[in-house]
């Protein structure tokens, strides 16, 4: 049933209304009805009057926003007995927050460095909602500052917070995050809104440094054993793993495999130690040259390219120093005749430091020279013989002896 309050009505419009209050009036000359209403039931229902007026003249109740109450108290009524908030038809309570966030922080590069937020809480339902509350999850504990916990439909409060970067957020490249604003309608149910999410990228930097050393370096002698030291150092701002020494090495010997040869987790400002082993060759001082090697960092960044550092180590090894001795003796002790063969056994040793190649012993007295040797070339220490003869002629039984060198 709809009931409207009216002050003065033509009679013929009266039967389509019943007055919320007993008839008290008379019927005038005009045939019209004058209604007598106490002056407080008039002001309380002063709005009523211009609805009457628009269902008079329309026929229709009047345009309202969407859940808007016609009147909270009395009025416009369907299927309401009581005097509870009414809304238009087709439209009921609708209780709703929304949350909005944003930072005007562009990017980050290192750990401590804050990322600012603000965040705008609004009321966009048509309810009272109160005990709004905020939450981040990676707000720095109480961070989260807000202007009011409780909101009218269509007002709004702002709220602000911090986040402080740690190393996890420079490794993974960015700062993903939404907010979260939950409060309760006027029946205690909570209501509740999760923000746009905001995206803050993160600089990174990946870079690593070596530096190689060699425990000795000058004067190195045939088997001396040098240590090779790999200090690679993490001097960018994310973590790089699986750290590994690659060393190109130009000895003739074999450079011992790298321990270790893989480090795991390298973080930034962090530094570990590598080490490998090297025993000098006479190759390397037959070569007469030092022993140089780089060695090259590698490694995978969490983030970014990173280009592979590089160090190199020299090795003095000891001057060359070639040097042969020769040593000669025969078999028989004497002669007396021509014709007598004398045989001659040489020695050549190799007493210098550098291998010689090459070698050819010459016997101006043998009968056949150069001579036939067991070996051409002789690495340091070691030595080689050769076979000569001597036939005797007049002119040495003439001098008494042979002298022969």
């Amino acid at each position: 049933m709809k009931n409207y309050f009216y002050p003065l009505v033509p009679v013929s419009q009266m039967e389509r209304f019943k007055m919320l209050i007993p008839f008290n009036g008379y019927i005038d000359s005009f045939g019209l009805k004058r209604v007598l209403i106490p002056l407080m039931v008039v002001l309380l229902n002063i709005s009523m009057l211009i609805e009457v007026n628009a269902i008079n003249n329309a026929g229709d109740p009047p345009a309202v926003r969407q859940g808007e109450m016609l009147n909270p108290t009395f009025g416009h009524t369907e299927g309401n007995s009581e005097n509870n908030p009414i809304y238009r038809d087709g439209y009921g309570p609708n209780p709703e927050i929304t949350i909005t966030k944003s930072t005007s922080t562009i990017s980050y590069s290192a750990v401590g460095q804050i990322i600012n937020y603000s965040f705008v809480v609004q009321n966009t339902g048509n309810e009272p909602i109160t005990n709004i509350v905020v939450t981040d999850p990676i707000a720095d504990p109480g961070s989260i500052s807000c202007s009011g916990t409780n909101l009218n439909p269509g007002n709004s409060f702002s709220c602000f917070a911090k986040h402080t970067i740690t190393q996890a957020d420079l490794d993974a490249g960015s700062v993903v995050n939404v907010a979260t604003a939950t409060g309760d309608d006027p029946s205690s149910n909570p209501v509740t809104d999760i923000s746009n999410q905001v995206v803050v990228p993160a600089v990174q930097l990946p870079a690593l440094e070596i530096t190689k050393t060699a425990d000795v370096t000058t004067n190195v002698p045939v088997g001396q054993t040098v240590t090779y030291t790999y200090l690679v150092r993490n001097s960018g701002n994310i973590t790089i793993t699986n750290i590994s020494i690659n060393d190109v090495h130009n000895g003739t010997g074999t450079l011992s495999s790298i321990d270790p040869l893989v480090y795991p987790v390298l973080a930034p400002g962090s530094q570990t130690t590598f080490t490998s082993t090297y025993v000098v060759t006479q190759g390397d001082i037959d070569a007469g040259v030092d022993i140089t090697n780089v060695a090259t960092a590698n490694g995978t960044p969490a983030g970014g390219t990173l280009a592979p550092p590089s160090d190199n180590a020299s090795v003095d090894v000891e001057d060359q120093a070639p040097e042969l001795t020769t040593g000669k003796s025969a078999i028989e002790s004497s002669y007396d005749q021509v014709g007598d063969e004398i045989n001659y056994t040489i020695t050549v040793t190799n007493s210098g430091n550098v291998t010689i190649d090459n070698i050819v012993v010459d016997d101006p007295n043998a009968d056949t020279s150069p001579l036939s040797c067991s070996s051409s070339s002789l690495a340091p220490g070691e030595g080689l013989t050769c076979d000569a003869i001597h036939t005797i002629t007049q002119s040495d039984l003439d001098d008494g002896q042979v002298v022969n060198t």
